[in-house]
């Protein structure tokens, strides 16, 4: 029977977040989310503001390639924000399969359900998050072909134990693949906001947060290229299998 501590929260710059490192999102209206974020030029979508927008087709084009991205399957948009890549994600998967689009933010999650409505992604289901845990429904239970989670990990609050949450709990568990997106802790790679930015921002290197997944129920597989990604790397990982009796 295994037994957990609660893991103590991560450390942020307390003066780049004086009020917790979600604050902005869970503070602000849904407008003023997609007046910040959103409508194609703000600062998630716009491609000369963010290199995952910039490079958003190519991202696709690696999931598609190496990551399970494919008609029928199950996805897992960990924060998905104003919702970037669902519509993509949407049409890709199509109606056999179904997208989890999951935020902890109240504003966004109207964002998504208004995207949602409006483009007709019927084959996705917003879900209200806990920092802890996913909170998808019972039937979703271990059943993500995909878990992608996009310039996310690093405002995870407890990073340890949403991971170890995905790995017991959502993620298929022998042929399931995780797909973590964040920023390169170092300033010469950052090129959308002043280089320092990113000390204050980020709270570790890839090293860490590579070292926190492999610690919480996770294999590393590899890194994956993206073409034209600068300021970002994508790692990948599947479920590490536990040694049963007798191994």
């Amino acid at each position: 029977e295994k037994t957990q501590e609660m893991e103590s929260p991560a450390v942020f710059n307390a003066s780049h977040y004086p009020d917790g490192v979600n604050a902005n999102f869970v503070n602000s209206t849904e407008e003023q989310l997609k007046e910040k974020y959103g409508n194609g030029s703000g600062l998630f979508e716009d491609p000369e503001q963010r290199d995952i927008a910039k490079c958003k087709d190519a991202i696709l084009k690696a999931l598609r390639q190496h990551c399970h991205l494919s008609p029928g399957c199950c996805l897992v948009d960990v924060g998905a924000g104003t919702g970037l890549f669902l519509k993509d994600f949407s049409a890709i998967i199509g109606n056999q399969g179904s997208i989890y689009a999951c935020e902890l933010s109240d504003g966004f999650l109207g964002l998504l359900e208004r995207l949602c409505d409006e483009e007709g992604l019927t084959n996705v289901i917003t879900v209200k998050t806990s920092d802890t845990s996913l909170q998808l429904p019972e039937s979703a239970k271990r059943a993500a072909d995909l878990v992608f989670i996009c310039d996310v990990y690093h405002h995870f609050e407890y990073p340890r134990t949403f991971i170890r949450h995905i790995a017991d709990d959502v993620i298929k568990p022998d042929t399931g693949l995780l797909v973590v997106i964040d920023f390169h802790r170092i300033p010469e790679k950052i090129w959308s906001r002043p280089p320092e930015w990113v000390l204050d921002h980020v709270r570790a290197g890839q090293d860490t947060f590579k070292q926190e997944i492999e610690e919480s129920g996770f294999e590393y597989l590899s890194d994956v290229e993206v073409e034209g990604m600068r300021e970002n790397y994508m790692m990948t990982f599947r479920p590490r299998k536990e040694p049963t009796a007798g191994d």
